[in-house]
């Protein structure tokens, strides 16, 4: 017979956070392509967290990495919430984390190859709060985003606000971009446009990133759908967001970028004089 009830069937003490920073990690080895990713990965999670500029807590989804990132995570990182899996995929991941929080919970989503500048969440939610029927908000400026997704966002912001149209994002950006991609950069392509709308004093890119994003739980929950393959075709997620007629936009500092699979020199420095003064 049964003696008593599990005393904790009426617990209320547990974590509903507000905001969350959710990263997908995958380093399976130390071989070729991922031979300097464990150092990527640490700076990514590291300068998220350091640098979010307001209170946030932190999920690491880990999609079967390796024995050494996972020993990191759990004895030096320490999130506040850590899953450990085999690999399900990115977009799977994804869709788990945008449906285990409450709807207007704020959740971010990003690789784990993206470096943060200070500032980054702070500013991401201050165009999530100040524009209306926002999607996502990515703080990860790069002018090929305005190939595709942006049509229903640059109407809205026509109609609603003052828009500029140029080549408005500076060169090295999209040097630095094409660097971490592992592709030469071949100038400001004629056919590719910078917008930016300003509207009630803010101003912000008519654009998003896929690899890197903030936005409501409820609203993004319903975009992304399980996968039967590890990395799925992004390109759709910000497509759907978009016909939707959710506005996806980013902050119009380039706070976050992407790394890839190795640092540059010019972010290893940034981060060590940063450390410095914080030390």
């Amino acid at each position: 017979m049964r003696i008593g009830q599990n005393p904790n069937k009426s617990e209320h003490r547990i974590n509903i956070p507000g905001v969350v920073m959710g990263v997908i990690t995958h380093l399976p080895n130390f071989v070729g392509y991922h031979s300097e990713r464990f150092e990527v990965v640490k700076l990514s999670l590291l300068s998220m967290r350091e640098r979010a500029g307001c209170k946030a807590d932190t999920l690491i989804w880990d999609n079967g990495s390796c024995k050494e990132l996972r020993d990191w995570l759990i004895d030096e990182y320490k999130p506040t919430t850590l899953i450990l899996s085999d690999n399900v995929g990115k977009n799977n991941a994804k869709t788990a984390i945008l449906r285990m929080f409450r709807d207007d919970t704020v959740v971010g989503i990003a690789d784990d190859d993206i470096y943060y500048y200070p500032g980054w969440l702070k500013e991401s939610i201050k165009l999530l709060q100040g524009f209306p029927s926002v999607g996502v908000v990515s703080a990860y400026p790069v002018r090929t985003q305005f190939r595709w997704g942006c049509k229903n966002t640059i109407e809205w912001a026509i109609k609603n606000g003052t828009v500029t149209k140029g080549h408005i994002m500076p060169d090295q950006w999209g040097k630095d971009f094409c660097s971490s991609i592992g592709r030469p950069w071949d100038g400001n392509n004629p056919k590719d446009h910078d917008f930016v709308v300003e509207y009630k004093g803010m101003k912000a890119f008519l654009t998003g990133h896929h690899c890197q994003f903030i936005g409501r739980a409820g609203t993004l929950s319903k975009f992304p759908d399980w996968q039967p393959f590890a990395l799925s075709p992004e390109r759709d997620f910000d497509n759907m967001v978009d016909n939707a007629k959710l506005l996806r936009l980013t902050t119009i500092e380039r706070l976050a970028r992407h790394m890839g699979n190795t640092i540059d020199e010019d972010i290893t420095l940034d981060w060590e004089r940063d450390h410095d003064k914080r030390n």
